[in-house]
């Protein structure tokens, strides 16, 4: 059935309203499908992202915790050092009373020395 013309060209009665209206429907699908997607989309790349998070949190994780021991065992290894210049300055001080305490205090000073 053909719609009903006016003198001005325009279509009569209802059909000008039906025709706006099934436009706005078609352009609310239309909207909703695009939100829809790019809706999917973003939810797709925040799983992604919260992923690779984790994986970069882990990585710094165990990066922290080898620095750690590092700084760990040269701290061990200093620490033995001064027990170690400690231990042979007690006995330096013990043997100061022989006259040749000057020559042994120089030569253990020297293995003590920082290097």
């Amino acid at each position: 059935m053909l719609p009903l013309m006016r003198e001005g060209g325009r279509m009569t009665g209802g059909s000008e309203r039906k025709t706006i209206l099934v436009g706005l429907i078609l352009a609310l699908v239309l909207g909703v499908a695009v939100y829809l997607r790019l809706w999917t989309i973003d939810y797709t790349l925040s799983s992604d992202d919260t992923e690779r998070l984790r994986r970069q949190f882990d990585l710094a994780n165990r990066e922290a915790m080898d620095e750690s021991a590092e700084w760990r065992r040269m701290f061990d290894s200093e620490a033995e050092k001064a027990s170690k210049c400690n231990t042979e300055l007690a006995l330096i001080k013990e043997s100061s009373g022989n006259g040749n305490a000057f020559t042994l205090n120089q030569k253990k000073m020297r293995r003590c020395s920082i290097r």
